[in-house]
């Protein structure tokens, strides 16, 4: 079954936004729906680049590579730095408690990440070993505040024991492909989050840009058909959400959002809007600026949306997705990356 994808990416997020100074050019685009003047260079507050990637940064990133390469202790026993998977059953004067077992538990030795000694007592344990460790309970102990400062007795048995990979030149070139040093590695990473950061911060300048363009917009009146649409796959999405849980609509509703199916279908109906708005918007701007993608260009743009939403490829997509929806999507990806080109920030100094 083919879905809307404007309103399945959409329509959720602008009911969230219901529950919960621009100035431009003398320019102008309108329809019959929906007029906008000063799009053209709109002015926003300056959105400032994210702070510079530190060597902290790329050390953490490096760091949690090597735990994803991590490799299977069989030679030894534990050792600080490794990571344990580990089985405990805790005591205290004989008795069980709430929060005192865990199964497949994974610890890094000598993080502190449990109790004090804890970590001491697994060096050198070998995986199949079970044993006995006794240590105190915190003196606020949040999971059981009665038990805070006793002395507890765990059961350990050790299941599996593996290292970080270790960062060498070997290593990077099975990971990288262009870096061959360790410091290559380094400079690559870096590059990586810097660009990451960029991107960050050309989406937030987007999102900055394209509220203002909105909030400038006025509609004329809406497309009566398609809010009752966009209002009724909003309701579907819900209705099938509490199929799903094996719960009435009604019960699902006041338990997810906290108000009656009535006044939901009530907001759904502004998130319609809401959502509509934006389309409308989009289509006039795009109309005015000569933005509207035909042809291979239309085909390019399906392409990365089948990457950014994980499809296989275009054909893929549209088996799954209508292509009006799809086209709409399209555009208002193509009009917001025209107003952030054409936008001016303001520094406010």
């Amino acid at each position: 079954m083919k879905r809307k994808i404007v309103y399945y990416f959409v329509s959720i997020a602008a009911l969230s936004a219901l529950l919960a100074g621009c100035k431009g050019n003398d320019n102008k685009a309108s329809n019959e729906y929906v007029t906008i003047e000063g799009y053209r260079g709109i002015e926003v507050d300056e959105v400032m680049d994210i702070s510079e990637v530190t060597d902290e940064d790329v050390e953490n990133y490096i760091n949690s590579v090597l735990m994803q390469n991590s490799i299977e202790v069989t030679d030894r026993g534990a050792e600080l730095g490794d990571v344990v998977d580990l089985n405990y059953a805790g005591t205290v004067d004989g008795q069980e408690f709430d929060g005192g077992n865990a199964e497949n538990f994974s610890l890094q030795l000598g993080l502190g990440q449990f109790l004090e000694g804890f970590d001491e007592g697994l060096i050198g344990h070998i995986a199949g070993d079970v044993y006995e460790w006794g240590g105190v309970l915190p003196e606020n102990y949040a999971y059981n505040p009665e038990l805070s400062g006793r002395e507890v007795v765990y059961t350990i048995t050790v299941n599996a024991i593996t290292r970080p990979a270790e960062l060498t030149d070997e290593f990077v070139q099975t990971i990288s492909e262009s870096a061959e040093t360790v410091e290559e590695y380094r400079a690559e990473v870096r590059k990586m989050l810097e660009d990451n950061m960029s991107v960050d911060s050309n989406s937030m300048l987007q999102d900055a840009v394209w509220n203002a363009v909105l909030e400038k917009a006025e509609v004329e009146k809406y497309p009566e058909e398609e809010i009752k649409e966009i209002s009724d796959s909003l309701i579907q999405q819900y209705k099938d959400m509490a199929e799903s849980s094996e719960m009435d609509y009604e019960t699902y509703v006041q338990a997810q959002i906290g108000i009656t199916a009535e006044e939901f279908e009530k907001q759904a109906e502004e998130a319609a809007k809401v959502e509509l708005k934006q389309r409308l918007v989009a289509d006039v701007i795009a109309e005015e600026e000569k933005l509207l993608p035909k042809g291979d260009e239309l085909e390019k743009e399906y392409q990365k949306l089948a990457e950014l939403y994980g499809y296989q490829d275009v054909d893929a997509l549209k088996e799954m997705v209508d292509e009006d929806s799809l086209k709409e999507l399209v555009i208002q990806n193509l009009v917001k990356e025209w107003l952030t080109d054409n936008c001016k920030q303001d520094s406010n100094e």
